[in-house]
C-alpha cells in the first residue's frame, strides 16, 4: 500500500518535500519520522554536511549521532527519518546544512493539529508562552524518585516578574513555576519550542471554573485562547525590542530569539501579524485602558491555510502514509 501511496502521490511530494537548505527549490519540505515498513521504499543517501544538533545546559549544542536518523531521497528530494526519539532531547532540533539552519519539532504533527484548527469559540484551555530553561537537579533523587529524566535538556518554565527570565538559572526543583500547577492540568501538551527562547503549550485546567479565574481569564500577557492569538501576542513582545521602545525585558528577548529560531517566511509572517486582532502589547501601546484584555470575540482570526500549510513543515509525522493524508490538497493530486 505504502508503494501505491507513493506512486500515485510523487508529483506531490516532490512539490513539497524539499527545502532552499537542500537545493534552490523554492517549495517547501517535510521531516518525517519513519520507524515503520516503509524505510524500505526510499533509497537512502549520505549527507556529510548535515548536522543535526540539540542543546544541553552548559554546552553549545549535541551532535545526533548519525545511528539515530537515516536520510532518505523522495524524487530526488530529501527526507529525514528519526529513530528512537524518546532517547534524545524532547521537543525540537536545529538541522544545519551548510550555512543554512532549520529548527524542526520533533512532536508528529498529527499530534498537534487540532490545535491549530481550534477557532475562536474554544473556551476549554488556552495556549501559553513559556520561557525555555535547562533542568538541573543536584540531588541524587527527584521527589523520591530516580534523577529527573529531563536532566539539562531545555524545557518549558514558567516566567518571573514582569515578564523576568528563569533560563538564565534553571528549572531546579525549587522553582517549579510550572509544574507546581501538576495536579491541576488535565492536559499539559507541548506544541513548538526553539530552546533557549521559548515554548508555545496548550493547557487545560481540571476546574475550569478555576481556570477561568486564574489562568485563562486573568490579564496575562503571555496567555492567549486560541494558537494564532498566541502567535501574535508573541509577535508583539519581539516587536517592541525595536526601536523606538527598545525594551529589554527578557520576555521581549526571547520572543524575538523564538520566532528568529522558526524562521517565518515573510508572507507568513505577514499573516500571523496583521491578520489577527492587536493583542495586550499593541493595545497598550495604542493607549486601550483595557490593553491586558482579549479583544472583542469578532475581531479574533483564524489561522489563514497558508499559515497552516507552513506549519507543517515544521514537525515531523509518525509514518509517510499520514504526512500525505494529513494534507488537505491530496485530493487534487
Amino acid at each position: 500500500m505504502n508503494s501505491e501511496i507513493i506512486n500515485l502521490h510523487t508529483e506531490y511530494i516532490s512539490n513539497l518535500v524539499s527545502s532552499n537548505i537542500f537545493n534552490a527549490s523554492p517549495s517547501k519540505y517535510y521531516l518525517t519520522s519513519f520507524e515503520h515498513r516503509s524505510d524500505s521504499l526510499f533509497k537512502e543517501i549520505d549527507l556529510p554536511n548535515l548536522e543535526i544538533k540539540y542543546s544541553i545546559s552548559d554546552d553549545y549544542g549535541v551532535v545526533l549521532q548519525k545511528e539515530n536518523y537515516k536520510t532518505f531521497v523522495v524524487n530526488n528530494k530529501i527526507c529525514i527519518g528519526f529513530f528512537h526519539i524518546s532517547n534524545y532531547p524532547k521537543y525540537s532540533v536545529v538541522i544545519s546544512y551548510g550555512d543554512q539552519k532549520e529548527t524542526v519539532q520533533l512532536q508528529a504533527y498529527e499530534n498537534v493539529d487540532r490545535y491549530l484548527r481550534m477557532g475562536r469559540d474554544h473556551q476549554w484551555g488556552a495556549f501559553v508562552f513559556l520561557d525555555s530553561c535547562p533542568a538541573v537537579d543536584a540531588s541524587p533523587v527527584y521527589d523520591g524518585g530516580p534523577q529527573r529524566c529531563d536532566l539539562k535538556n531545555y524545557g518549558p518554565h514558567g516566567w518571573g516578574q514582569s515578564g523576568s527570565s528563569s533560563g538564565t538559572h534553571s528549572m531546579d526543583i525549587g522553582n517549579r513555576n510550572v509544574s507546581v500547577l501538576g495536579p491541576l492540568f488535565a492536559e499539559f501538551d507541548h506544541i513548538f519550542n526553539v530552546e533557549k527562547y521559548g515554548h508555545i503549550c496548550y493547557i487545560r485546567m481540571r476546574d475550569l471554573n478555576w481556570g477561568n479565574n486564574n489562568i485563562y481569564g486573568m490579564e496575562v500577557p503571555f496567555v492567549g485562547r486560541t494558537l494564532s492569538e498566541i502567535f501574535k501576542i508573541v509577535i508583539e513582545w519581539a516587536e517592541v525590542t525595536k526601536s523606538p521602545w527598545d525594551n529589554t525585558q527578557d520576555i521581549a528577548i526571547k520572543a524575538k530569539g523564538f520566532l528568529e529560531g522558526l524562521d517565518i517566511p515573510s508572507d507568513i509572517y505577514t499573516s500571523l501579524s496583521e491578520n489577527q486582532a492587536d493583542m495586550h502589547t499593541f493595545r497598550y501601546l495604542n493607549g486601550y485602558t483595557d490593553a491586558r484584555s482579549r479583544p472583542e470575540l469578532s475581531d479574533i482570526k483564524n489561522f489563514d491555510q497558508i499559515v497552516i500549510d507552513w506549519m507543517k513543515t515544521k514537525f515531523t509525522y509518525s509514518d509517510f502514509a499520514n504526512m500525505i493524508n494529513l494534507n488537505p490538497r491530496l485530493s487534487s493530486i
